[in-house]
């Protein structure tokens, strides 16, 4: 019988902070700014689009280790264990942890 795994969230915010140790940059986008974007998506002419405006949006750039995330062992060596390749991120199950 499996028993029922408990998810803690340990999420913290993705944002502009001075307490990022590696900067993120996040840029805002104005409904007027992103109007040709859309119209060229569908084909069509700005004047076309709802009072001639696009949608407001986001853009970030980060690095992984940006926010809350998992590192894989392959991050820290190639090997890990002597002589076994470091694993990749995809191979790794939530919910299982190793001790040291």
């Amino acid at each position: 019988m499996r028993s029922k795994m408990e998810i803690i969230d340990l999420s913290v915010p993705t944002e502009e902070s001075p307490s990022e140790a590696l900067s993120l940059k996040v840029v805002h986008q104005r409904h007027q700014e992103t109007a040709p974007v859309l119209a060229k998506f569908f084909g069509c002419a700005e004047n076309d689009l709802r009072n001639g405006l696009g949608y407001a949006n986001d853009s970030v750039e980060m690095i992984s280790h940006s926010g809350t995330h998992l590192d894989a062992p392959w991050h820290y060596a190639p090997q890990s264990g002597g002589r076994k390749p470091g694993l990749l991120i995809r191979f790794l199950l939530l919910g299982v942890t190793a001790t040291a």
